[in-house]
Protein backbone atom coordinates (compact mmCIF):
# COMPACT_ATOMS: atom_id res chain seq x y z
CA UNK A 1 0.00 0.00 0.00
CA UNK A 2 3.01 2.29 -0.07
CA UNK A 3 2.19 3.39 -3.62
CA UNK A 4 -1.01 5.21 -2.54
CA UNK A 5 -0.74 7.95 0.11
CA UNK A 6 -3.02 7.92 3.15
CA UNK A 7 -5.00 10.97 2.04
CA UNK A 8 -5.33 10.05 -1.65
CA UNK A 9 -8.63 10.37 -3.45
CA UNK A 10 -8.97 7.65 -6.07
CA UNK A 11 -11.36 7.03 -8.95
CA UNK A 12 -11.57 3.51 -10.25
CA UNK A 13 -12.02 2.75 -13.93
CA UNK A 14 -14.43 -0.16 -13.55
CA UNK A 15 -11.70 -2.81 -13.66
CA UNK A 16 -9.58 -4.56 -11.03
CA UNK A 17 -6.80 -1.99 -10.75
CA UNK A 18 -6.30 -1.28 -7.04
CA UNK A 19 -4.12 -3.26 -4.61
CA UNK A 20 -5.99 -6.02 -2.78
CA UNK A 21 -5.70 -4.33 0.62
CA UNK A 22 -6.60 -0.82 -0.57
CA UNK A 23 -10.21 -0.76 0.67
CA UNK A 24 -9.25 -2.25 4.05
CA UNK A 25 -6.68 0.54 4.37
CA UNK A 26 -9.15 3.31 3.42
CA UNK A 27 -11.83 2.00 5.77
CA UNK A 28 -9.32 1.57 8.63
CA UNK A 29 -8.44 5.26 8.26
CA UNK A 30 -12.19 6.13 8.40
CA UNK A 31 -12.06 7.05 4.74
CA UNK A 32 -15.01 7.48 2.44
CA UNK A 33 -15.86 4.91 -0.21
CA UNK A 34 -18.66 5.79 -2.62
CA UNK A 35 -20.04 3.68 -5.46
CA UNK A 36 -22.24 4.85 -8.28
CA UNK A 37 -24.35 1.66 -8.15
CA UNK A 38 -23.46 -1.11 -5.69
CA UNK A 39 -26.11 -3.47 -7.05
CA UNK A 40 -24.75 -3.27 -10.60
CA UNK A 41 -21.16 -3.50 -9.35
CA UNK A 42 -21.95 -6.62 -7.37
CA UNK A 43 -23.71 -8.20 -10.35
CA UNK A 44 -20.88 -7.48 -12.80
CA UNK A 45 -18.17 -8.33 -10.25
CA UNK A 46 -15.27 -7.02 -12.35
CA UNK A 47 -14.12 -3.87 -10.54
CA UNK A 48 -11.82 -3.55 -7.55
CA UNK A 49 -14.54 -2.80 -4.99
CA UNK A 50 -16.88 -5.65 -5.94
CA UNK A 51 -13.96 -8.09 -6.19
CA UNK A 52 -12.69 -6.97 -2.78
CA UNK A 53 -15.86 -8.42 -1.26
CA UNK A 54 -16.56 -11.37 -3.57
CA UNK A 55 -13.04 -12.77 -3.13
CA UNK A 56 -13.85 -13.00 0.57
CA UNK A 57 -17.22 -14.61 -0.16
CA UNK A 58 -18.98 -11.44 0.99
CA UNK A 59 -21.62 -9.25 -0.63
CA UNK A 60 -20.81 -5.65 -1.49
CA UNK A 61 -24.46 -4.69 -1.08
CA UNK A 62 -24.61 -6.07 2.46
CA UNK A 63 -21.12 -6.19 3.93
CA UNK A 64 -19.92 -3.13 2.05
CA UNK A 65 -22.90 -1.18 3.32
CA UNK A 66 -22.14 -2.47 6.85
CA UNK A 67 -18.61 -1.07 6.37
CA UNK A 68 -19.99 2.37 5.51
CA UNK A 69 -19.79 2.21 1.73
CA UNK A 70 -22.59 4.22 0.15
CA UNK A 71 -24.12 4.77 -3.26
CA UNK A 72 -23.53 8.19 -4.75
CA UNK A 73 -27.27 8.98 -4.64
CA UNK A 74 -27.28 8.32 -0.89
CA UNK A 75 -24.34 10.65 -0.33
CA UNK A 76 -26.11 13.43 -2.21
CA UNK A 77 -29.16 13.03 0.06
CA UNK A 78 -27.10 13.10 3.27
CA UNK A 79 -26.58 16.74 4.35
CA UNK A 80 -24.25 15.74 7.21
CA UNK A 81 -21.94 13.80 4.90
CA UNK A 82 -22.10 16.52 2.25
CA UNK A 83 -21.02 19.07 4.87
CA UNK A 84 -18.24 16.74 6.02
CA UNK A 85 -16.95 16.47 2.45
CA UNK A 86 -16.40 20.23 2.22
CA UNK A 87 -13.37 20.03 4.50
CA UNK A 88 -12.45 16.39 3.83
CA UNK A 89 -8.73 15.63 3.90
CA UNK A 90 -8.65 11.89 4.40
CA UNK A 91 -8.65 9.02 1.93
CA UNK A 92 -11.61 8.59 -0.38
CA UNK A 93 -12.55 6.41 -3.31
CA UNK A 94 -15.25 6.77 -5.94
CA UNK A 95 -15.91 3.47 -7.65
CA UNK A 96 -17.93 3.45 -10.84
CA UNK A 97 -19.63 0.49 -12.46
CA UNK A 98 -17.72 1.53 -15.52
CA UNK A 99 -16.63 4.81 -16.93
CA UNK A 100 -18.87 4.08 -19.89
CA UNK A 101 -21.64 5.68 -17.86
CA UNK A 102 -19.55 8.84 -17.70
CA UNK A 103 -18.74 8.60 -21.38
CA UNK A 104 -22.46 8.46 -22.05
CA UNK A 105 -23.15 11.45 -19.81
CA UNK A 106 -20.46 13.46 -21.58
CA UNK A 107 -21.76 12.37 -24.99
CA UNK A 108 -25.32 13.40 -24.07
CA UNK A 109 -24.11 16.77 -22.80
CA UNK A 110 -22.09 17.40 -25.95
CA UNK A 111 -24.95 16.28 -28.17
CA UNK A 112 -27.39 18.59 -26.43
CA UNK A 113 -24.95 21.49 -26.54
CA UNK A 114 -24.01 20.92 -30.18
CA UNK A 115 -27.62 20.29 -31.23
CA UNK A 116 -28.60 23.71 -29.87
CA UNK A 117 -25.69 25.30 -31.73
CA UNK A 118 -26.51 23.54 -35.00
CA UNK A 119 -30.22 24.37 -34.74
CA UNK A 120 -29.41 28.02 -34.02
CA UNK A 121 -27.06 28.18 -37.01
CA UNK A 122 -29.76 26.62 -39.21
CA UNK A 123 -32.36 29.11 -37.98
CA UNK A 124 -29.96 32.01 -38.53
CA UNK A 125 -29.11 30.76 -42.02
CA UNK A 126 -32.77 30.22 -42.93
CA UNK A 127 -33.62 33.70 -41.69
CA UNK A 128 -30.83 35.24 -43.75
CA UNK A 129 -31.99 33.36 -46.87
CA UNK A 130 -35.60 34.47 -46.34
CA UNK A 131 -34.56 38.06 -45.72
CA UNK A 132 -32.40 38.04 -48.86
CA UNK A 133 -35.42 37.18 -51.01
Amino acid sequence: MKEITDNAVTLTLGIDELPADYFDHVLKLSGIVVADDMDAMETRNIDSLALHYSRRHLKLTKHGRDNGIRNYSEVLRDPVLMQRLISWNGPANFSAVGLASYDLAVAVHLYEKLAKTVVQKYVDHAASVLLAD
